[in-house]
């Protein structure tokens, strides 16, 4: 979990059970975009291009902010975001629209194209191609591809992608980034069961006197003597002598200087001289 207004521009996280991306920190809220089309509707049922009388504006500041705060949005966090519903031909007759939820402007769609992850979908903007009465129908909407184009407010093909401005202060968890750490605690987690398993099968035990290493029971001493002849043999006379019986040692029982070998291998040792 992070706070808001931690994270960079252009950075995922989730809320409301949708994941969104940053655009831009505003005086106290954020601006985000959904990072998927969360659904596919017509922009009007009554073919209207003015944003401020739309089906889909209804539905997005009703029935699907309600299924936001559900799944664990807090309300209060959706602040209020003017937008501007000035046409692609610069008429401005539709003036502003204040809302909880939006779509985005071309203005922003230009703004933000850098950081605004492509999808295979067409998806609506809320500026109308015009303001002009003989053509009342017509609304923009963006391709694939990021190039934006017009269509009719009635097509019910084309994708929604929720534009909000919430409070920067939320803390929000961060999709793939909070699944790696996941990941790494559960890998972590198997490499002990492992280690148990393998401990398990070859009854292996600490030893006494608080060692760091571990040891396993020893042999008797003439098999240890056998064992470990083979191995000073081969050039390795620094080994613990617990793992020498083994017939395989570890990289970390190997020791550079006497100093560091274990005990029961300094007693196996002075019972090799001893008996010369």
């Amino acid at each position: 979990m992070k706070k808001l207004a931690e994270l960079k521009l252009g950075a995922h996280f989730m809320y409301g059970g949708v994941e969104w991306v940053k655009f831009e920190d505003i005086g106290a809220g954020t601006l985000c975009l959904a990072a998927e089309p969360v659904f596919h509707r017509v922009f009007d049922e009554e073919n209207c291009n003015d944003w401020r009388k739309s089906s889909l504006r209804r539905e997005l500041n009703g029935v699907f902010l309600d299924t936001l705060v559900a799944e664990g949005a807090n309300r209060a966090a959706f602040l209020d975001w003017e937008s501007d519903l000035t046409a692609d031909d610069g008429m401005t007759d539709y003036g502003t629209a204040v809302d909880k939820i939006a779509l985005r402007s071309d203005a922003l769609c230009r703004k933000y194209r850098e950081i605004t992850p492509p999808v295979d979908a067409w998806c609506w903007n809320l500026t109308p191609w015009t303001c002009d009465h003989e053509y009342p129908w017509r609304v923009r909407l963006v391709n694939s591809s990021g190039v934006m184009n017009w269509n009719d407010a009635c097509r019910g093909d084309r994708g929604v992608r929720p534009l909000c401005y919430l409070k920067s202060e939320i803390s929000v968890p961060i999709p793939r980034e909070d699944d790696e750490e996941e990941q790494a605690a559960r890998r972590e987690e198997m490499k002990l069961e492992a280690v148990d398993a393998i401990m398990s099968a070859l009854k292996i035990i600490r030893p006494i006197c608080g060692a760091t290493r571990w040891a396993r029971r020893l042999p008797p001493s003439s098999s240890r003597s056998r064992t470990w002849k083979k191995w000073r043999g081969m050039g390795m006379a620094d080994i613990c002598d617990t793992c020498a019986f083994c017939d395989a040692c570890p990289s970390a029982h190997f020791h550079p200087t006497g100093r560091n070998v274990c005990t029961d291998y300094k007693s196996m040792l002075r019972e090799e001289n001893a008996n010369g």
